[in-house]
């Protein structure tokens, strides 16, 4: 909101030079007329940079107190915006886009420095455990997003730390190497058996290579050890669905409606559901899952589609019929603001 209302006030300047463009033009006088319509972008550009710099200033604010109301040293902040400065000396097409609307200007920096400073933290060592929960995260991301040969740069296999060896057996089990990831990962588990990732990943290495029925007792392990967790339960559901033994199904209704009620919007999770539904011979709640699924992945034709199939065969009025009708209306074709939804598809 507050960002719509400085672009709004940012257009005020630019209008006015085009007025006066225009009756400049109408005076005689079309070359000072064309001028100032030129330049009538610039001026809202600049007076909008106004306003961004504004809110900035106030988010840096907010960011150091957050980290002063956690105890914790707000320098990190500083020295992330010192890792960027030169961004400021580097031409307009040559910056990160965030920095082209996101100004990060020396000022911004001292200002950033000087509220850490005063806050009487900025010397306060690290929390050892953040340190160590930091690695681990940045060992996952490392793993997921970037090539094994990065990751072995990164993290060689002579570094023997928790998080080398964390981001090592994701790496490998994206390249399908079973062995090494089943190893980086069972030596994690046997020094800390009761980390629900570490079991939780193990699951899903199984999973991914091929292993399904294997997959479901570490799965099981890490929704004993994290009860709650929606991608815990939605990877054990996944896994109870493929191993498809007496009960498994119903145990991945349950995961799945329990993942589902804190991640509503949890597209996958729905499809999986669906997929129990189907095997329960349940086809009009299979279409409602569906529908749901297609509806949180902006697929409004698919989700209109499944709604009204379920709408024929449900009771009406019960909770399931609502639900398909509230799907079907908020994704009817003839509303105007669905038009984009359904441009997309065709």
């Amino acid at each position: 909101v507050t960002r719509t209302r400085a672009a709004s006030v940012a257009s005020r300047p630019a209008l006015v030079s085009i007025g006066l463009g225009v009756l400049a033009i109408a005076a005689g006088a079309p070359d000072a007329g064309a001028a100032l319509i030129a330049s009538s972008q610039q001026f809202a550009a600049l007076n909008f940079f106004v306003h961004t710099r504004a809110e900035e200033a106030m988010a840096d604010t907010r960011a150091v107190q957050y980290m002063v109301e956690l105890e914790q040293s707000p320098m990190g902040i500083v020295e992330f915006f010192e890792k960027f400065r030169y961004q400021e000396v580097l031409s307009e097409s040559r910056r990160y886009p965030y920095f082209r609307s996101h100004p990060l200007s020396s000022q911004r920096v001292r200002t950033t420095r000087t509220l850490a400073e005063e806050s009487g933290l900025a010397d306060k060592p690290e929390d050892p455990e953040v340190v160590i929960q930091f690695e681990m995260m940045k060992a996952k991301l490392v793993g997921f997003l970037e090539p094994p040969a990065r990751v072995f740069r990164d993290y060689p296999p002579t570094d023997t730390s928790a998080p080398a060896r964390y981001a090592r057996s994701i790496s490998a089990m994206k390249a399908a190497d079973l062995t090494t990831a089943l190893r980086e990962i069972d030596s994690l588990i046997a020094e800390q058996p009761e980390n629900p990732f570490f079991h939780e990943l193990k699951g899903q290495i199984l999973f991914e290579t091929g292993r399904p029925i294997e997959s479901v007792e570490p799965l099981l392990e890490a929704n004993r050890l994290l009860e709650g967790n929606p991608l815990i339960e939605v990877a054990l559901a996944r896994s109870l669905l493929e191993r498809n033994e007496d009960g498994d199904i119903d145990l991945a209704e349950d995961a799945l409606r329990d993942a589902l009620i804190q991640e509503p919007n949890n597209a996958f999770a729905w499809t999986q559901l669906a997929i129990v539904f189907e095997k329960q011979d349940n086809r009009p709640m299979a279409q409602v899952a569906t529908a749901e699924a297609a509806y949180n992945i902006g697929n409004y034709p698919r989700a209109y589609s499944f709604a009204q199939r379920a709408i024929r065969e449900l009771t009406p009025n019960t909770p399931a019929f609502r639900q398909a009708s509230d799907i079907r209306n908020a994704t009817d074709p003839a509303l105007p603001e669905n038009e984009v939804f359904w441009r997309r598809r065709r």
